[in-house]
């Protein structure tokens, strides 16, 4: 039996995300105006280059889903997932598209 008191996680969520508006939706619980929401934000996957044994290394805030030091990644498996939000379009493509070059570049080693 759990005596966890926390709430739910749509209600821990802020409600300036639309997955937080959706699952406050979902329980019944409907907005009375449309958010405002600025910029714009993306997710991509890295995929390995070559196979290879995952570094040590910290990994930035801005990546998931994160492998442990020496798990095997083969080449084209995921290898984690990395996130971007800038104000618009273009500049979160870029931002995305930097990340995902710095990841690779940081995680090279061969096995």
């Amino acid at each position: 039996m759990s005596t966890d008191q926390s709430p739910p996680p749509h209600r821990r969520t802020p409600r300036s995300s639309l997955f937080a508006l959706h699952m406050a939706a979902c329980a019944g619980e409907l907005a009375t105006h449309a958010p405002s929401l600025a910029g714009s934000s993306a997710t991509a996957i890295a995929y390995g280059e070559h196979d290879m044994h995952v570094p040590a290394f910290d990994w930035p805030e801005w990546t998931a889903d994160r492998p442990h030091a020496g798990t095997l990644v083969r080449e084209g498996e995921p290898l984690c997932t990395v996130h971007a939000t800038a104000p618009g379009h273009a500049e979160t493509r870029a931002l995305i598209a930097q990340r995902l070059e710095a990841i690779l570049a940081r995680t090279h080693a061969r096995i």
